[in-house]
């Protein structure tokens, strides 16, 4: 009984983060186009690069393909090869407690909950990106706990951001 009651969760912990994964993968392609500060970050990233976070062992992904200035969803591998730089988390509880956003993913890093696979810096750079679009996307009590620091903006700038991310999550 108990093992069927701890597989059973652990689905819906795959779900939620397999869910939350693919909006945060789509607010992040509309978030290179809105958010000054993505925008900026994303003059680093070289062409052709797959960006992947996933949770070990065999949980769910995101892949993400930086191509000059546009970023998309790589639902299967591209043809070329180009550079990877792969996040993986190393437990599907780590990656609960990240996604529920009651540890930040600099917290994360520094208790190796996290490792990487290819350039540390860009790995630094999508972070802090992650860290603008979470700010923009979420609500003020949760992005408190999921941030380093939560950033001071006008409250008009803010909204008017939130509402053309969401708009392009919901209808594009």
């Amino acid at each position: 009984m108990y093992s069927l009651f701890y597989s059973l969760v652990n689905f819906f912990k795959k779900l939620y983060i397999k869910t939350l994964l693919f909006f945060l993968g789509k607010a992040f392609v509309a978030g290179g186009k809105l958010i000054p500060e993505v925008k900026e970050e994303l003059k680093n990233f070289e062409d052709d690069l797959l960006l992947t976070m996933t949770v070990m062992p065999n949980g769910p992904e995101m892949k993400l393909l930086f191509s000059g200035e546009k970023i998309r969803f790589a639902k299967k591998p591209p043809q070329i090869s180009p550079e990877t730089l792969t996040i993986t988390i190393k437990y599907l509880e780590a990656a609960f407690v990240m996604f529920t956003f009651r540890e930040s993913t600099s917290v994360a890093f520094a208790r190796s909950r996290m490792t990487v696979n290819g350039d540390l810096g860009k790995s630094m750079a999508f972070v802090r990106c992650l860290n603008w679009v979470e700010f923009y996307l979420l609500p003020a009590i949760f992005a408190r706990r999921a941030l380093k620091r939560y950033p001071a903006h006008s409250v008009f700038k803010k909204a008017m951001t939130r509402v053309k991310l969401y708009s392009r999550l919901l209808f594009v």
